[in-house]
Order: structure tokens, then C-alpha cells, then sequence
């Protein structure tokens, strides 16, 4: 079998894989919080004077 030769110089990242898995694993965790809140929660959080919402979607059968 041949040996590759290993490369001179800094590696591009400075993240360990520790450091990656530790990532990760938080980010996962996130994904499964319960995002649900009431509409005056949202409005509060994500919304900043100047925006405009645009509601869609209603079908009413009479």
C-alpha cells in the first residue's frame, strides 16, 4: 500500500471536530423546541416598525 504524504501548512478551519460535534448537537436540540406562540407573542418577536403583512389563503363557503 502506498502512503500519501501528508501536507505542509495551517488547516483551512480552526474548528475541531469536538468543536463541530458540540455544534451540532445544540443545533439539534433547537429543532426540536416547541415554536408555537399566540399571535401577540409573534408580532412582539418578529415584526419592526415599517413592516407590512400580507394575510392570504381564506376560502369561505357560504
Amino acid at each position: 500500500m502506498e502512503i500519501i504524504n501528508q501536507g505542509k501548512g495551517e488547516i483551512f478551519s480552526k474548528i475541531t471536530p469536538d468543536d463541530f460535534r458540540k455544534h451540532m448537537r445544540a443545533k439539534v436540540a433547537k429543532v426540536n423546541d416547541d415554536k408555537r406562540m399566540d399571535i401577540k407573542e409573534a408580532v412582539k418577536r418578529f415584526m419592526k416598525d415599517g413592516y407590512y403583512i400580507s394575510i392570504g389563503g381564506l376560502f369561505v363557503c357560504l
